[in-house]
């Protein structure tokens, strides 16, 4: 998790020129009085028998810092040197900024040198490192849809390459990847910077057709999906998703020839363009939703299709579950959710298509999840795994989309 608070500790000071042989006071030592503040906090530390070119332990701890504006620690060091026989010689001020996620996340031990001073000059040994027991992030909530279903399946989650490695190895079993959702996991290390690692979770069904999975930035994305679809493949899901500050899309393509799209807007021209091209004979198949620039950007993705059909999107979770058996009710089914947070609150997305057969809707932490995933596919070969364990079980039912979130955050 990322730290927001610091233990900051100042454990020594380096005396460079206490300035006793190139004045005129008297004695072979100098008496220091030294003012250490670390973000509003303070400590003293005095020495009166200070010498040129010395080290003096301080050991002077700061606990439980609370990190300033973009998660910065300022230091200042202020001080004296006591004079029997004439004013106070003031020393130089010691003053840094420090950014501990750009500089040291998991923490450091660095010198920090004064200015040069007649009056003295010194530097500081300093330690600044994650305080222990800060509050744990909130839990990570999945949000499942199942419907009716036989044949082989499984179920993967796990950073990119060991994602891309089971999708190869589960491609050549005669499994194909039919959705994908992205998320930052927190790995559990107190650091200052990004203490997350970002996981893949991918949702297999049985399958031998053709098929790809693409991730790029959008122009790089959009060029493959048009020769994709050139060479006979149709996109099936997307996945957008921030790394190392671009924006990226992640793709999900199977064998297909039938009329299709693929349409990326702010919602007013979504909605309009999801009419349009609803009344044109394709349906949406599969929606996700962004914020860039400030703005909420949603994607959709379109296959041939005249069946009934219906998107709700916006609600809190009490209304997607009542729009949901009212939906059932008039012969829809869920088959792709999505969720968003807006001003704090967490907002739902459902596509539907028709459909008469049985389904179900879950939502938890990732063990919920796993047991849900479990109780509802047991009749057939399966598998999940989260890095590192394996879990196996059986299917009537198979997960159809999955979608995370931390409650009220923007991801």
């Amino acid at each position: 998790m990322t730290a927001t608070h610091a233990t900051v500790t100042i454990n020594s000071i380096r005396v460079i020129d206490s300035s006793v042989t190139t004045t005129s006071e008297p004695g072979s030592s100098a008496e220091w009085y030294m003012r250490m503040v670390v973000n509003g906090q303070s400590a003293q530390w005095s020495n009166t028998e200070v010498k040129d070119d010395t080290v003096y332990a301080v050991n002077r701890v700061f606990p439980n810092v609370p990190l300033g504006p973009n998660g910065m620690i300022s230091i200042q060091v202020s001080g004296y040197e006591q004079d029997d026989t004439s004013a106070n010689d003031v020393l130089p001020t010691l003053e840094k900024t420090l950014h501990p996620a750009q500089d040291f996340q998991l923490g450091a031990t660095l010198w920090l040198a004064s200015p040069t001073s007649a009056e003295g000059t010194y530097s500081i040994e300093v330690t600044i490192q994650p305080a222990q027991g800060q509050a744990l992030t909130q839990p990570r909530e999945f949000v499942s849809v199942y419907r009716t279903g036989s044949g082989g399946h499984a179920l993967w989650s796990g950073n990119w390459k060991s994602f891309t490695d089971k999708w190869k190895e589960l491609s050549d079993q005669g499994l194909r990847l039919t959705r994908l959702s992205t998320y930052r996991a927190d790995t559990g290390l107190l650091t200052f910077g990004d203490s997350t690692e970002r996981y893949y979770t991918g949702v297999f069904t049985a399958g031998t057709d053709g098929h790809a999975l693409w991730a790029s930035e959008w122009p790089a994305f959009e060029a493959k999906w048009k020769e994709l679809s050139n060479q006979g493949l149709r996109l099936v899901d997307i996945a957008p998703y921030l790394d190392n500050g671009k924006r990226m899309f992640a793709g999900v393509f199977r064998a297909g020839t039938d009329a299709h799209a693929l349409w990326v807007s702010e919602w007013p021209a979504f909605e309009a363009k999801w009419k349009e091209l609803s009344a044109q004979g394709l349906r949406l198949v599969a929606m996700d939703t962004y914020k860039q620039g400030g703005k909420r950007i949603f994607a959709g993705v379109y296959r041939a299709g005249n069946d009934g059909h219906a998107l709700w999107v916006g609600v809190n979770w009490k209304d997607f579950v009542a729009k949901r058996l009212q939906c059932q009710k008039e012969g829809l089914r869920l088959t792709d959710v999505a969720s968003y947070a807006e001003g704090g609150e967490q907002k739902f997305v459902g596509v539907y298509r028709a459909g008469s057969d049985g389904s179900a809707i879950k939502r938890g932490d990732w063990n919920d999840f796993v047991h849900d995933w479990k109780q509802l596919t047991e009749h057939g070969p399966a598998l999940v795994v989260r890095q590192p364990n394996g879990r196996a079980a059986t299917s009537t039912m198979r997960l159809v989309s999955v979608d995370s979130f931390v409650q009220g955050s923007e991801e």
